[in-house]
């Protein structure tokens, strides 16, 4: 496979255009590997009732590096203002990955809606820079599980300023938007992970109606799932 080469979250590079536009069979393969190596699969009931389900992933995008701008002709839009409010509000941390600060999405949420207008200003413009700075590998695997009517929502799962070099980046966590879709992309795209996949293939054999029921959704679509004996 030829994928580009370099620092991708900077670059913000997409899926090749041989995956992007490859054929069914191509994209299942790319998502199996996916699952297998970045994603995750949850599944267990909230407070004895409601079934949580899902399958989720994380992409990272670099919003501010000083020590790359000229080389990749980064404009960022991050601020002084930012780097202050990130270090002021962010959780500091120390261990081999580096000196850093973190700031959780679901905080910075709470920043936007401060009754103090300066500091929901900040945050606001913050949470604007990230969502229009999505990463394209991201967007583009959300966009090939929609081949399988599969949806997905995603979330900055928290933003990292980098002590050392001034580097400031955003991690977002994409998933599955329903039990549903969860179920579809266990049928289209079971992870190749031995492990996981029996993960999958326990949760199927506890939830066989909603099985059976997607399962026939797909193939009077015309698909073909990949996950049909539950050995």
């Amino acid at each position: 496979m030829s994928f580009p080469v370099g620092d991708k979250s900077i670059q913000n590079f997409g899926l090749p255009s041989f995956i992007k536009f490859g054929d069914i069979d191509v994209l299942c393969e790319y998502l199996r590997q996916l699952w297998a190596e970045d994603g995750t699969f949850v599944s267990y009931r909230y407070r004895g009732r409601k079934l949580r389900t899902f399958f989720s992933w994380t992409r990272s995008k670099t919003l501010y590096d000083p020590t790359k701008e000229e080389k990749h002709e980064l404009l960022s839009e991050i601020s002084p203002n930012h780097i202050q409010f990130i270090q002021k509000y962010g959780r500091y941390k120390k261990d081999i990955v580096g000196t850093r600060y973190i700031l959780l999405g679901g905080r910075l949420d709470q920043l936007s809606k401060s009754s103090d207008k300066r500091t929901a200003e900040i945050a606001s413009s913050l949470l604007d820079i990230i969502e229009t700075n999505k990463p394209q590998l991201m967007i583009d695997e959300q966009n090939i599980l929609k081949e399988f009517s599969a949806q997905t929502n995603e979330r900055c799962a928290w933003v990292t300023l980098y002590l050392g070099t001034g580097r400031i980046s955003a991690l977002w966590r994409a998933r599955s938007a329903t039990v549903d879709d969860a179920m579809r992309i266990a049928l289209m795209t079971p992870p190749v992970d031995i492990r996981k996949l029996s993960k999958v293939q326990s949760w199927i054999r506890f939830d066989t109606t909603r099985y059976h029921r997607i399962l026939h959704e797909l193939v009077n679509k015309g698909l073909s799932p990949t996950l049909v004996e539950l050995s």
